[in-house]
Parts: C-alpha cells; sequence; structure tokens
C-alpha cells in the first residue's frame, strides 16, 4: 500500500520531529488502523517511534524539542488519537498505553484546548468539542479489564457534553442562540482530528450509550441512506479522495453508518456489497472493537 511505501527508516512518515500533522506519523497510523491494518514489524516499528514523544506523565507531545510541561490537558486529543490506534493494533498490555490511560483519566474532569474554542462567543461548550470525542473514542476501544469505575465516570460524564448539545448543535448564531454546526451533517473518510454526526454516534453507541437526545442524529443517518449505501460527503484534506469521492458511495461511510444502526438495532446484519469487494473490515476487528 503506498502509505507504507512513504515510511522512513526510522518508521515514521513526513516530519519526524513532529507527530501532528496529515503527512506525520500519528495520522498515518490512524488511518492503516482505522482500514483494518493489523500489527506487523512495520508497524510496531513506527509505533516505537511514537512512543519516543511520550512524556513522563504519559501523555504525547507533538514536538521531539517538547521534553517536557506542566500539568496542561491541550494535547489530550492527540494522546486519545494514539491511544486509539494503539489497542486496534494489540497494545492493550502494553504499561506505556496504560501510562496514558492515566493520563487520559486523570485529564478528563477539564478536556480543555488552547486552540478550541478560538472564538469563544461562537460555540457552547467550553471544553474542547473535536478533541473530546477522539478521547471518547479510545475509551470505547478499552478492554473490559481496564475499564474501571473511574474511567466509566469520564465516559459517563464526557458522553454528557454530546448529548446535552444534541450532537451537533452546539455553536452560537450572530444572535446568540444555539444553532447547528452544518459541516457536521456532511459525512467524512477518514476524518483525522475532526468529527461529524456520524463520527460522534459511532463512538456514543460503541460505548453503549442510548437517549432520546441522539435520536434527531440517528434520523438524519438514516435520511442519508441511498439504495443500501451512503455518500462520501466531504474529505479532509482533498488528497484522500483517494479513499472514495467526494458525492459518491462510500464503503467506509456505509460501514459506520451500518454499525452504528446495527448497535441500535435497526439492522440485523451488515449485508452490504461494495461493487465485489469484501467487507472493507474483517470479522475479527469488528468483534474486537465492542466492549463488554
Amino acid at each position: 500500500m503506498k502509505i507504507l511505501s512513504l515510511q522512513d527508516e526510522q518508521g515514521s512518515w513526513g516530519n519526524p520531529r513532529r507527530l501532528w500533522g496529515y503527512k506525520n506519523s500519528v495520522f498515518q497510523l490512524l488511518l492503516l488502523s482505522e482500514l483494518g491494518f493489523e500489527r506487523d514489524p512495520r508497524i510496531e516499528k513506527a509505533l516505537e517511534f511514537v512512543f519516543s514523544f511520550q512524556l513522563e506523565d504519559g501523555s504525547f507531545s507533538s514536538a521531539a524539542s517538547r521534553k517536557k510541561k506542566e500539568w496542561l490537558t491541550d494535547e489530550f486529543c492527540l494522546t486519545g488519537i494514539i491511544m486509539k490506534f494503539l489497542l486496534l493494533f494489540g497494545y492493550e498490555a502494553d504499561s506505556r498505553l496504560h501510562k496514558a490511560l492515566d493520563f487520559l483519566i486523570g485529564a478528563g474532569e477539564d478536556w480543555s484546548c488552547a486552540w478550541y474554542p478560538l472564538e469563544k462567543d461562537k460555540v457552547i461548550p467550553t471544553a474542547c468539542y473535536m478533541g473530546g470525542i477522539k478521547a471518547l473514542s479510545a475509551l470505547a476501544k478499552l478492554p473490559s479489564t481496564l475499564v474501571t469505575r473511574q474511567v466509566r465516570e469520564v465516559i459517563e460524564r464526557n458522553a454528557e457534553l454530546y448529548l446535552e448539545n444534541r450532537i451537533y448543535w452546539y455553536r452560537r448564531d450572530a444572535q446568540g442562540e444555539r444553532t447547528k454546526k452544518p459541516s457536521w451533517t456532511r459525512f467524512a473518510f477518514p476524518l483525522f482530528w475532526q468529527s461529524d454526526v456520524l463520527d460522534v454516534l459511532d463512538v456514543l453507541t460503541e460505548l453503549g450509550v442510548r437517549d432520546e437526545r441522539m435520536d434527531e442524529s440517528v434520523t438524519l443517518v438514516r435520511s442519508k441512506q441511498a439504495e443500501g449505501r451512503w455518500i462520501l460527503e466531504r474529505t479532509y484534506p482533498k488528497k484522500f479522495e483517494l479513499l472514495g469521492e467526494r458525492g459518491k458511495p462510500s464503503k467506509w461511510i456505509t460501514l459506520r453508518a451500518l454499525r452504528v444502526l446495527k448497535r441500535l438495532g435497526e439492522v440485523d446484519h451488515l449485508n452490504v456489497t461494495f461493487s465485489g469487494e469484501s467487507n472493507p473490515e474483517s470479522e475479527k476487528r469488528e468483534k474486537s472493537s465492542q466492549r463488554g
């Protein structure tokens, strides 16, 4: 695959002194994990490179020059993203992952970010709405042995943020009234640090959340079905159209939508064909992604 062909000798992609960025290591590993790639020597080499950015408190710094920091949560989303693909690649027993989990849970009282919001008068939540769902996505992948009472409390507290804002009604209009985020109603893959209605529903349903405040978003997902498939409506950035063409049916969006509806009991099974292709995630991956 082209992504793996671009990996350098030390196991990284892009700028070897930075983790964050579409061309850099974290987003490449996240994409590989979401595409269903399994752990192999190339992946292990890349993950050891990522671990070199881990700090003493268990979090990850996005830049190699940052050797230490005070207790800050402005990079908790980076830690969450890394935790997610570490779990997907089978690192649940690694002590370094446990350190990252301890940091994420310790910071869970206030998943705040120096970058969000840039315009505080235009959003309702004070905690980082974009990064929070990435952290919850990592917690959704935890095996039951790592889901302590404290982890459950952090999940419940932060899931409530998305429920009270009806998932995509977290913006303020010019008059200060609650309004929706239009771009979140258009589904994308891959998302990297971005999010949308389908992404949030995928995380919440995997965590076992069922709430009437999700109903509007679920109706939105159902309304976008066209002949058993869902359309790719956005890409980040445009070069990732190699994974699907905007305006065309997407096997990745379709998989995510059907997965959400299946968890909610609205479909019996994921019985969808993709122009003769096999299901984009293996049965093993689908089973391992569900807690309990």
